[in-house]
């Protein structure tokens, strides 16, 4: 047996740590370093503590001089009363820099004079000897620094540098922050020690951080929606109020659709009494779908538009339906300080373009009214001034069309007479009173209460077809003539309807050349929302007037349909006389 040797301590590893100390370089701890010299641009320790910027010339009397600047420590500077602590950092930041050599903008300048150091624009040999378009062969253009007044550097040409942060563009220009042009001598700049020149500009954070942005903005918005709510009166509504235009805006809107409601059900119940006889062309509830489609968009963009506008001459919140910023809408105080009437006729005719666009819309209206006032009459359609208060609050085409479809429900039977109807020299009037009409609104276009009067007695106009007298002078069999020229009296006043609103656009004038116009009147058409609800209408309505004096109406052949109800009378009365014999 071996007998086990005892290990001593001193036969053990020794376990020496060494710990290694890291500090940063602007610790206080850290030594101060070796203090630099000044610059000609940086002479002392008020330019430094100017050029530095952060309102950090404020601490310059508590700094004696420039080597108390470079050897202070953080807590020495702390003593002093340079505060905050984050200015105490930006300053020894600076103060590293300034011994690394590493200046803003002008700090290598060697020629200042009382803080400014000019620059020029000199040839300097270069290594590559192709010529360019702004330099000679063998030479090229940078920007050195010389002394006040001169135009060459103090320094041989082959040992001048350039000055950093500068460059020269279209070969006689000098560009670089903070660089000012001298415009006496073309192809010189200087740079002058100002405050913050070498500022190094702080971040903000603009409602918190990333992840508080969010709750900040909302927390604001809710805020905002309860003092909106709470105090209404902050509101700026001190201007006149109109109580009449306002029950007259929300009665337009009851009466449009109550008037729309009574013709739908008069089509309705006409459509009920011919059981079902009648065709109802399908193109036509497509015109009239498509009208109502385009007038609902475009007045709803008007009133859109009015509402933005007054919220915004009232400092008024604009206010939201729906998503998280719901506030409530003052549809009320907006009806009754708003002039929504006023600014419509003003907007169809601030310009020539505009007014030619809307003027052939409402001269659409006036075609459209006598041509209802007449055939409604003749065709004893019910309800009639439903039709014309329809059209008296919207526009055309809607109108329109729903009296073409009424017309669908009445056939003509094929052995009936049409009368001829005449009317009488007042008729000829109407077109001249509206003529005389649209032209007193284009010439107060600029006046408020003429205006409305002006548009309010144009559309009173519209009822004259209505009541006008008319009388039958003699009849015809129906289906004798296209329907185009069936009434030679309607069409002798649709014509001269046709003809004076053709004198009143060609007495615009102004629009440019033929050329021209196209781009002229779609810039109008598109300029503004009640420009916009008159022109589609107007499409509307010719497309409407086209098709239906197109279309070829079928006549109900009376002598046939009796002659097909006598047989089945025959076989009737013939089977009870049948059966009336069995039964005896």
């Amino acid at each position: 047996m071996f007998a086990r040797r005892s290990l001593s301590v001193k036969a053990l590893p020794t376990t020496t740590s060494f710990v290694q100390t890291q500090l940063r370089c602007l610790h206080a701890k850290v030594d101060a370093k070796d203090i630099p010299k000044p610059t000609p641009f940086v002479p002392d320790s008020q330019t430094f503590l100017t050029l530095i910027g952060r309102k950090m010339s404020q601490h310059a009397q508590k700094i004696p001089d420039w080597n108390a600047l470079f050897s202070l420590s953080s807590p020495q500077l702390r003593e002093l009363g340079v505060e905050p602590a984050r200015s105490r950092r930006y300053l020894l930041h600076w103060r590293n820099k300034f011994r690394q050599g590493s200046f803003g903008i002008g700090g290598d300048l060697t020629d200042v004079q009382d803080g400014v150091g000019e620059l020029k624009i000199v040839e300097v040999p270069a290594a590559s000897g192709t010529a360019t378009l702004t330099s000679s062969p063998g030479m090229r253009k940078i920007v050195v620094n010389v002394p006040a007044g001169q135009d060459k550097p103090s320094l041989p040409l082959d040992k001048v540098r350039p000055v950093q942060g500068t460059k020269v563009i279209r070969s006689n220009l000098i560009s670089g922050p903070y660089v000012e042009a001298i415009k006496e001598r073309p192809g010189t700049a200087k740079i002058v020690a100002k405050d913050g020149l070498w500022e190094i500009k702080r971040g903000h954070k603009i409602d918190g951080g990333e992840r508080r942005k969010a709750e900040v903005r909302y927390k604001r918005r809710v805020e905002e929606r309860k003092t909106t709510r709470a105090k209404p009166e902050n509101m700026d509504l001190d201007g006149p109020t109109n109580y009449p235009g306002a029950l007259i805006f929300w009665a337009y809107i009851v009466a449009a659709l109550g008037f729309t409601g009574i013709v739908l059900n008069t089509i309705r119940q006409s459509h009920q009494q011919n059981n079902g006889r009648s065709k109802i062309t399908l193109a036509l509830i497509i015109l009239a779908g498509s009208s109502f489609s385009a007038l609902s968009y475009h007045m709803l963009n008007v009133l859109i538009l009015s509402y933005k506008q007054w919220s915004t001459n009232h400092s008024v919140p604009l206010g939201a339906l729906i998503g998280s910023n719901r506030t409530p809408l003052h549809l009320w105080q907006w009806s009754t300080t708003s002039s929504l009437f006023q600014d419509f006729g003003e907007a169809i005719v601030a310009t020539k373009p505009r007014y030619l666009l809307s003027s052939s819309g409402l001269w659409s209206t006036v075609a459209v009214a006598i041509y209802m006032g007449i055939e409604g009459r003749r065709r004893n359609v019910p309800n009639l001034w439903a039709f014309f208060g329809l059209l008296e609050i919207l526009p055309t085409s809607f109108a329109q069309s729903l009296f073409y479809i009424m017309l669908c429900t009445k056939p003509q039977s094929a052995n009936s007479n049409q009368k001829l109807l005449s009317y009488w020299p007042a008729w000829f009037s109407i077109p001249l009173l509206y003529l005389y009409s649209l032209n007193s609104a284009l010439e107060y276009a600029g006046e408020g209460e003429k205006l409305i009067y002006t548009i309010l007695a144009a559309r009173i106009l519209l009822i004259l077809p209505l009541i006008l007298p008319l009388s039958s002078v003699s009849t015809q069999p129906s289906g004798s003539t296209p329907q185009m020229f069936q009434h030679a009296s309607t069409l002798r006043l649709f014509t001269f309807t046709l003809a004076t609103q053709f004198l009143t656009q060609k007495s615009i004038g102004g629009l440019g050349s033929w050329e021209e116009m196209p781009a002229v009147l779609l810039d109008a058409l598109n300029s503004h929302p009640a420009v916009q609800a008159l022109s589609y209408d107007l499409m509307h309505s010719v497309v409407a007037f086209g098709y239906w004096m197109l279309r070829g109406e079928k006549v109900e052949m009376a002598t046939k349909k009796q002659a097909q109800e006598l047989p089945v009378k025959d076989q009737s009365s013939s089977s009870q006389k049948r059966s009336r014999g069995k039964a005896r």
